[in-house]
């Protein structure tokens, strides 16, 4: 069965290439169940990083100025300014300056600026943050370098 540049099956069903003695890659469409964890809402927000994003600013791309986004936005590439939306996600390798306004906002990648979250702020083991956070629920993880100030308001901040 062919497909289309090696994307997923489904989101329960892992694809993977091979190797073959030749040494051409051969791509391996069997329907591997996958393990998937269901998102609680709490503890590690992996899952966040690896699902699909309507909006994405990919490796290789540069933008700048007040970007607004209605729904989750992945940035891979580089980004400067004032950033708002619903959830922002900085992936691991992504360079990002702004100011972000946003409901959740998890950052793997060099982010420096301002983060005021209604929600929460995750900053996973490849982050490297200096900045400002303001956000009612903050998670750290093992490996994070963050540099700056955190103010955690008892509510749930009307930005």
């Amino acid at each position: 069965m062919r497909h289309d540049a090696c994307k997923p099956v489904n989101a329960h069903y892992l694809m993977f290439h091979l190797r073959s003695r030749a040494g051409r890659r051969v791509c391996v469409c069997a329907r591997i169940p996958a393990i998937v964890k269901p998102h609680t809402g709490k503890g590690n927000q992996y899952m966040a990083l690896n699902e699909e994003f309507e909006s994405k600013i990919g490796k290789g791309t540069k933008a700048s100025g007040k970007l607004n986004f209605r729904g989750p936005v992945k940035i891979e590439g580089e980004a400067e300014g004032e950033i708002t939306g619903e959830e922002v996600v900085i992936a691991a390798g992504a360079v990002v300056s702004a100011r972000i306004s946003a409901a959740k906002v998890t950052i793997a990648g060099a982010f420096s600026g301002e983060v005021t979250a209604r929600e929460r702020v995750e900053l996973m083991a490849t982050a490297r943050v200096q900045c400002t956070i303001n956000t009612p629920s903050f998670v750290l993880n093992e490996g994070a370098q963050f540099d700056g100030d955190c103010k955690m308001p008892s509510k749930k901040l009307a930005a």
